[in-house]
């Protein structure tokens, strides 16, 4: 499977009601997260996780990848 941004893409994060609406969903989200809602970054890494080969992840300048964001919590910017 193909992941649907590259490296050195830049990105948008979802919005922050997004996000939190997406944590109280289930999804994998730290509350932490929450305050690079609607922010611009640029991908330096991505993967698929073991688990999840089907949900592509990502690294993000924006928090020195710190944390992993996966492809339905961001947008491209063309």
């Amino acid at each position: 499977m193909e992941n649907k941004f590259k490296v050195g893409q830049k990105v948008r994060i979802v919005p922050k009601a997004q996000l939190v609406e997406l944590a109280h969903n289930g999804e994998d989200i730290a509350r932490v997260m929450f305050e690079y809602g609607g922010k611009e970054a640029t991908i330096i890494e991505a993967s698929n996780h073991w688990l999840f080969e089907d949900l592509p992840e990502y690294k993000l300048n924006i928090d020195e990848g710190e944390w992993v964001w996966y492809e339905n919590l961001l947008e491209p910017i063309e």
